[in-house]
């Protein structure tokens, strides 16, 4: 659907028509319904009968293998989804440690085949408060083989900075959209950002532009290396314009506090006398992943188009994705589970408690979408809704 309007600020740029769009790179596919574990597992598993949907090509052992952590990591997760409160952290840890795998096979079959270790360490009786604990990153220059630091590298194109040895796990909190409530309610501020995303294009000049409505802005000018990437793309733009809801398809109840509209600048689509059909989205997308890079994440809910994910300040790690929050986290409490249950307790640590089993079992979910996207090669969006 588009929404012809007049473009803010009384520029005038000839007839358009501004298309709201997820923010995916390539091709993805929409789905009419909510997410499920079970249509994520089918898919999953769905690469056993046809390799070739996965769309790389793997030794038959490598299949064998990728096919056999996946089946792993199913058994473990329908474990977990029997287990109550934070406790059943450990199992979904092993999950996902499986599909990491499955997921690293097809590039370091050798390494993935090789008894790997987690890449992640600490010491629960020192570190069970999560206020001040801090997860032990293991490089590679230290020790090989780590499927943290294979998995950081592979979801963000960087190396983990040989400088930071931890990882906060109050860092992590803070880059989970699942617990941003809790985390909020416990004085933690929610430190992503938001965005609904619509590009156009001017026909009769043939050119494009996008525009990026974001909620929570201030969190990426904190970043000022993220920011000034962003802003060589964008003009932040606080006023708001009377169309602004129907550009970016948002119901009239969309909140319109706390959000800047990013206003990008046109772009020439000039190409042998036509111009792109695509309003725009296949000159626009690839401009921003090239200069946003890993701190830009697609979308994979109708809720929002995209999450812009800061630095951690007063560190060299310039990205830490919503997934790799996740997985550390699910790798800390299930640590706690097993050495030190007594930091789990409602009676004694009551807002732990609460915190991490909202975690456990709201955290889950995405993050399996997480590495079913990456497993399968595809991006799935389901549908769940707008504002």
């Amino acid at each position: 659907m588009t929404y012809p309007v007049a473009f803010p600020g009384g520029l005038d740029l000839g007839p358009s028509s501004w298309q709201p769009c997820a923010f995916v790179v390539g091709p993805f596919n929409e789905l009419g319904e909510s997410r499920s574990a079970e249509f994520l597992w089918e898919n999953l598993n769905s690469i056993a009968v046809r390799p070739d949907w996965a769309r790389v090509k793997l030794s038959l052992d490598v299949h064998k293998e990728r096919c056999g952590f996946i089946r792993q990591a199913q058994t473990y997760w329908d474990a977990a989804t029997l287990v109550e409160g934070a406790s059943a952290a450990l199992l979904y840890y092993y999950c996902f440690l499986n599909l990491a795998k499955a997921e690293l096979i097809a590039d370091l079959p050798s390494e993935m085949m090789a008894d790997p270790q987690h890449g992640l360490g600490f010491r629960p009786s020192q570190q069970d408060d999560f206020a001040t604990a801090r997860l032990e990153v293991t490089n590679l220059s230290r020790i090989p083989n780590q499927v943290f630091w294979f998995l950081y590298k592979k979801r963000t194109g960087k190396e983990w900075p040989v400088g930071e040895k931890t990882l906060s796990i109050k860092e992590c909190l803070q880059r989970i959209p699942d617990v941003a409530y809790e985390a909020t309610k416990l004085g933690y501020e929610y430190k992503i950002a938001t965005f609904y995303h619509a590009a156009t294009i001017d026909e009769a000049r043939r050119n494009a532009r996008s525009e990026i409505l974001v909620y929570g802005l201030s969190h990426v000018q904190d970043d000022a290396e993220l920011f000034a990437r962003l802003v060589k793309l964008y003009t932040p733009r606080a006023s708001l314009y009377a169309a602004w809801r129907d550009v970016f398809a948002l119901s009239r109840r969309a909140w319109g506090a706390d959000h800047v509209i990013l206003q990008g600048e046109q772009i020439d689509i000039r190409l042998n006398d036509g111009y792109r059909a695509d309003l725009g989205m296949g000159t626009w997308f690839p401009r921003i992943a090239n200069e946003v890079g890993a701190n830009i994440e697609p979308a994979t809910t109708s809720t929002f188009d995209g999450i812009i994910v800061p630095g951690i300040q007063g560190t060299s790690v310039s990205v830490l994705t919503t997934d790799l929050a996740r997985y550390a986290l699910y790798f800390y409490v299930s640590s706690l589970v097993r050495y030190r249950p007594s930091a789990l307790s409602d009676v004694d640590h009551p807002e732990q408690a609460w915190l991490f089993n909202s975690f456990t079992r709201q955290a889950a979910l995405p993050l399996l979408h997480g590495f079913c996207n990456q497993i399968t090669a595809s991006n799935l969006i389901f549908w769940e809704g707008r504002r």
